[in-house]
């Protein structure tokens, strides 16, 4: 039987007064050392977690990097377990070097996930996992590295298409696949010969994303329906984001009364929202207007249970965590986009069209344009780079007349 753990050497101390901070690996009552050049004084190591702790500079990078080193040692040892290997320490160590190695993509793939996970980037880890399934689907959970290639990409490619993929999906299949590669590259894990993707065209790929915009007469047919249940909150989420510069659904579902400002101002009572977007961390403060304040009052007469969330979205006793909520988000999201498509779509003749929380975005933008707004204003507005990107956001967005007077151009 072969172990690893995170080892404190306190036995050992280094001129500075420090004790290295080593892998030790068990097999059969053998221990051996691994260094990982990573050391700590006493009052900076939490021994019962086998971490740094608050004390240690940069202690989340370095327990990150802990991670990585435990995560990397336990695969090799599977490795040896699985191919009926003996474990032989030397050899574990060439391998942990990356000297002979030809591991397997979906393993690494799992390192990766693994490590995203520990920073809680949760949303980047989501298509890593997308991205492994796909090629576990396309071949099995033994493809290694050297079984890709120029061909092999090429008919990934072409399941792909057959799945359904359009080009922008694809693109991200394959940008996940050559990250990964580069890491393995990076780290020693792979040579360098083994690259699939100096002769592979991304240009290729059409990344241009179709309009997606329906008329303001269409959002006026959708706010009128007399709807319940789970249909009245796809619906006020919709409309909700219309009215508010088209917020991404990411954003309405953490929003909270705490972000619902009230104030007067020279006898006039105002509304607005001000809140950091969750992706970017760019501030925003957008003037509420009749029918999203409409949607707000609504929300909070049936928040009977006193959340923190203007909508039904997070149980705030129970979806606690970045990972939680990512999960029921997403769960979310797929069922309210499939009530707006197959059930509210038809009812305002938009048959066929898959409408989705995203059409109220770039209805927003369509809108706008539609009534005379010049493109640096609708910039703006949305905190768009320019005006073929919807998701990068630079600046920050604060109290401003003039686009508090733009927004009430989508009435």
């Amino acid at each position: 039987m072969t172990e690893s753990t995170i080892y404190y050497f306190q036995s050992k101390t280094l001129k500075d007064g420090s004790h290295p901070v080593c892998l030790k690996i068990t097999n059969n009552g053998n221990r051996h050392y691994l260094t990982l050049n990573m050391s700590c004084k006493k009052d900076e190591w939490n021994d019962r977690k086998k971490q740094f702790n608050s004390k240690h500079t940069d202690y989340d990078k370095a327990n990150l990097e802990l991670k990585r080193a435990k995560l990397k040692t336990d695969n090799i040892i599977d490795h040896f377990y699985k191919n009926d290997m003996l474990f032989v320490f030397s050899k574990f160590v060439e391998m942990y070097n990356g000297i002979g190695v030809t591991d397997k993509i979906i393993s690494y793939f799992n390192v990766v996930i693994a490590d995203l996970l520990e920073a809680d980037k949760i949303s980047t880890a989501g298509p890593y996992v997308t991205t492994r399934n796909k090629l576990i689907s396309f071949k099995d959970k033994n493809l290694k590295f050297a079984d890709i290639d120029i061909v092999f990409l090429g008919k990934f490619e072409s399941y792909l298409r057959k799945q359904g993929n359009k080009d922008t999906s694809i693109f991200v299949r394959m940008k996940d696949i050559r990250a990964v590669f580069n890491r393995a590259i990076k780290a020693k894990i792979i040579s360098r010969k083994l690259y699939p993707f100096e002769d592979y065209e991304f240009g290729k790929l059409d990344l241009t994303t179709k309009k997606r915009a329906i008329s303001k007469e269409s959002v006026k047919d959708i706010e009128a329906l007399e709807l319940d249940g789970k249909e009245q909150l796809a619906q006020s989420i919709f409309i909700f984001s219309y009215y508010t510069r088209g917020m991404n659904f990411i954003d309405i579902a953490a929003l909270r009364w705490t972000d619902i400002i009230s104030y007067v101002d020279n006898g006039k009572e105002i509304n607005r929202i001000e809140f950091s977007r969750r992706k970017t961390k760019v501030k925003y403060s957008i003037k509420i207007l009749p029918q999203a304040m409409e949607i707000i009052n609504l929300y909070s007469e049936l928040n009977v249970t006193n959340s923190d969330y203007v909508f039904p979205i997070y149980n705030p006793e129970v979806h606690t965590t970045e990972k939680k909520q990512y999960h029921k988000r997403y769960r979310s999201l797929a069922q309210i986009n499939k009530i707006l498509s197959e059930t509210i779509a038809p009812m305002v003749g938009l048959n066929d069209f898959n409408l989705t929380t995203y059409v109220s975005r770039h209805t927003y933008a369509n809108t706008l344009q539609s009534s005379g707004a010049a493109i640096e204003e609708i910039q703006r507005a949305m905190g768009h780079k320019n005006s073929d990107t919807t998701k990068i956001y630079l600046e920050e967005i604060n109290y401003n007349d003039s686009i508090d007077d733009l927004d009430e151009r989508a009435l």
